[in-house]
């Protein structure tokens, strides 16, 4: 079907055409008008967070109809429209939590005698799983305290030698420190 189209509009078209290079133009302009007529260009949301272990195809229903929901809100901007889409937003969030507390508590209980395998959920309902942790060359807490206390032991050993060098060039000399203020420039 789609061969037949292209060499009646290429037939169509080719009248005052002569060289190779305007053939060239012409199968691209056909081939583009066919490719707009019978696959336009169509807009997609790619997300990149991925779904939760506990949704099942029931969340996926409720998901894809509330968007729906908010799509026709959204296009008509009627109050019952919004009312409709609000509602189906609450009862979306408690199935979501449902399920999500029937999950954890499932394999939670499954785990019971499997210490190892419970800790590790646990983490995971936490967030502190591997993917929230630091890359092993950052530095720990301990060492960015070491590394401070070394830095403020280095500064107040500079200032208490100046300060004792000043005062040992006073008692020696007899004279003190002048400001910079204080020197005549020639």
């Amino acid at each position: 079907m789609t061969a037949f189209v292209l060499r009646c509009w290429i037939q169509n078209y080719a009248h005052g055409v002569s060289t190779a290079e305007d053939y060239f133009e012409l199968y691209h302009n056909v081939l583009t008008q066919l490719a707009d007529r019978f696959a336009p260009i169509k807009r997609v949301t790619l997300r990149r967070q991925r779904l939760a272990v506990w949704m099942d195809d029931e969340c996926r229903q409720l998901r894809r109809k509330s968007r729906l929901l908010e799509r026709r809100y959204r296009r008509s901007g009627l109050i019952d429209d919004r009312k409709s889409w609000v509602e189906h937003e609450r009862l979306r969030h408690q199935v979501y939590r449902r399920k999500e507390r029937l999950y954890w508590s499932v394999r939670v209980n499954a785990q019971a005698k499997q210490p190892r395998q419970l800790w590790r959920s646990l983490n995971t309902l936490m967030g502190a799983s591997e993917k929230n942790s630091l890359p092993k060359n950052c530095p720990t807490a301990q060492q960015f305290a070491n590394f401070f206390e070394a830095k403020i032991a280095a500064v107040l050993a500079v200032v208490t030698l100046q300060q004792n060098f000043h005062q040992l060039l006073k008692l020696s000399i007899g004279f003190s420190p002048a400001a910079s203020l204080t020197l005549k420039q020639p």
